[in-house]
């Protein structure tokens, strides 16, 4: 269907049944690609903090929290009940640049709307979760 894809060539070959066959008479098929690197993150790569939402949400007694720091350094993770009282500090460690991921045990806590604050030197993010037991 494609002239030569092991080449990045995807263009349609000739005869090939999807030319002009698109709505308004465009190819179907035909993508246009130009490979410009590698890039083994599937993510993609920030060029500055941020926090992932927590994962599963909501979620039962556990959920995953993921986030990117552009360089090492330490980073505290604090959460908050809805009336803006800090529950409990998660983390309050060095981490290395890159994405990482902690896992959130919240047995101890009631069913509710939580927000959790990421600060990392200057930098700070809040992302809400929410508990259902």
């Amino acid at each position: 269907m494609f002239v030569d894809p092991e080449n990045y060539d995807f263009s349609l070959q000739e005869g090939s049944p999807a030319i002009e066959s698109g709505r308004y008479g465009e190819d179907r098929g035909a993508v246009p690609f130009v490979p410009t690197g590698i890039n083994d993150d599937p993510k993609g790569i920030p060029l500055d903090y941020s926090m992932i939402a927590a994962y599963p949400n909501p979620f039962n007694s556990s959920a995953n929290l993921e986030f990117y720091l552009p360089e090492d350094g330490k980073c505290s993770i604090d959460v908050y009940n809805i009336l803006g009282q800090k529950e409990c500090s998660l983390v309050d460690e060095d981490f290395s640049k890159g994405y990482n991921t902690i896992r959130w045990n919240a047995s101890d806590l009631q069913s509710g709307v939580y927000f959790l604050r990421l600060t990392s030197g200057d930098y700070q993010s809040m992302t809400r979760a929410v508990l259902v037991k």
